[in-house]
């Protein structure tokens, strides 16, 4: 299962305290079952243990020339700046999906 991880920084964001606002994504081939849905949710959370679950949405991909019909995961809130391996980074960045 190819997995495509996201993080989109607010660029109107505050970073004072090494953290700022940030639109995570999770982005996967997997199907619509419960199961793998909560497979990504629980991939998110490892990297980010301050998303809950009633943060986290999850969805279908409809519209996109490379990820449509895959499942995504999303969730926002504050992220502490760092170095996110294999993570696609960008700042006040538009993603080139919908959901």
């Amino acid at each position: 299962m190819a997995i495509r991880k996201f993080i989109y920084w607010e660029s109107h964001s505050d970073k004072r305290n090494g953290e700022g606002f940030a639109n995570v994504h999770i982005i996967s081939e997997c199907q619509d079952r419960l199961f793998d849905f909560q497979g990504l949710a629980r991939i998110l959370r490892r990297i980010f243990p301050q998303a809950t679950k009633n943060q986290i949405h999850c969805g279908r991909v409809y519209s996109s020339p490379f990820y449509r019909g895959h499942a995504i995961i999303t969730w926002c809130g504050k992220v502490p700046k760092g170095k996110y391996t294999n993570w696609h980074q960008g700042v006040g960045e538009a993603w080139s999906y919908r959901w």
